[in-house]
């Protein structure tokens, strides 16, 4: 099966996706949970060639066969690619998938995969989700590749960073970022919003000012655009505003305020576990740290806890 997969890999390495979905659906098919890589890299084909829907009915058994094959290595995978099929059509499940990723590469030290999923995190959470978290997914994403030497995927998340400075009105620095990351060819061909971003600042800044930026980031090397790059997370992470958005009532983390939602929502641990791709023992252990954070004692008065902070919503969705 390994070498279906090996030449799979080859495949969609020389450009032929249709390929690499032939061999890995074999592999899938034929090995079922006794290959953990086999059902994720076939979800991996699925999702990337647009069958997100075959892609998503697979997306827990491919998680539960990694599992069962013991491999953090293949773990890691299966999160990661669980959370780009979702991140098509349900963003809230691609941010569980991934946020137990990023925790699971920490305890484990799969570096690997670290950078990738900080940095498709990042970018999911710059357009649906909390500046905040995108900031210090693209500083520990930044810091992955380089530590790994891995210069294209440096490249990818470095012409990742503008959409997010752009939304946080840091309008400079993405212009800057814009300048120095448009020398390398591969970053409109992986981010295709790069051009789109750098048509907007510079309508906002002012065409000379934008172009005296990007002129200026254009001198940049790779390695001296990552640290400035680094500066300016650092720069909007210690911003008091942004400081005041990022925070939770009752010191929830946010995975405690997705557990709570859930919760409040009538789900078990086992079904909450489900969700978030974590076992039933850490969403019990999340449940009683939310008891605690928030001193309550039971559902029922989380539930009316989170409803008075507007965690969730009332029966009107308000």
């Amino acid at each position: 099966g390994y070498a279906s997969f090996i030449e799979a890999l080859a495949s969609v390495y020389c450009g032929d996706l249709d390929r690499y979905v032939q061999l890995t659906g074999a592999v899938a098919e034929r090995y079922g949970s006794g290959r953990g890589y086999g059902i994720a890299s076939y979800v991996d084909g699925l999702q990337s060639c647009g069958r997100i829907e075959e892609a998503l009915a697979l997306t827990e058994e491919s998680i539960t066969a990694a599992r069962s094959l013991g491999n953090p290595y293949w773990i890691a995978y299966a999160l990661w690619i669980a959370g780009m099929a979702f991140s098509k059509a349900d963003p809230r499940r691609a941010f569980a998938a991934w946020d137990e990723g990023v925790d699971f590469v920490r305890r484990h030290r799969v570096q690997f995969f670290e950078g990738f999923l900080a940095r498709d995190a990042g970018r999911l959470h710059t357009s649906d989700g909390e500046v905040g978290a995108a900031l210090v997914l693209f500083a520990d994403a930044i810091g992955a590749f380089q530590r790994a030497g891995n210069v294209p995927q440096l490249i990818i998340t470095l012409a990742s960073v503008p959409a997010l400075f752009e939304r946080l009105e840091r309008l400079e620095p993405a212009a800057t970022l814009l300048g120095a990351l448009s020398r390398q060819p591969s970053s409109l061909h992986h981010v295709p919003e790069f051009g789109e971003i750098g048509g907007r600042v510079a309508r906002k800044l002012g065409v000379t000012r934008a172009a005296e930026l990007e002129s200026a980031g254009a001198a940049l090397d790779l390695g001296a655009a990552a640290a400035y790059a680094l500066r300016q997370i650092d720069v909007a992470r210690r911003d008091p505003d942004q400081r005041a958005r990022q925070e939770r009532p009752g010191g929830l983390t946010g995975r405690e305020v997705e557990v709570l939602r859930l919760l409040a929502d009538g789900r078990t641990s086992g079904a909450i576990a489900t969700q978030l791709f974590i076992s039933p023992r850490t969403a019990e252990h999340h449940v009683q740290n939310i008891y605690t954070k928030i001193g309550v004692s039971g559902r029922a008065a989380a539930t009316r806890w989170a409803l008075q902070h507007q965690v969730v919503g009332g029966p009107s969705g308000s």
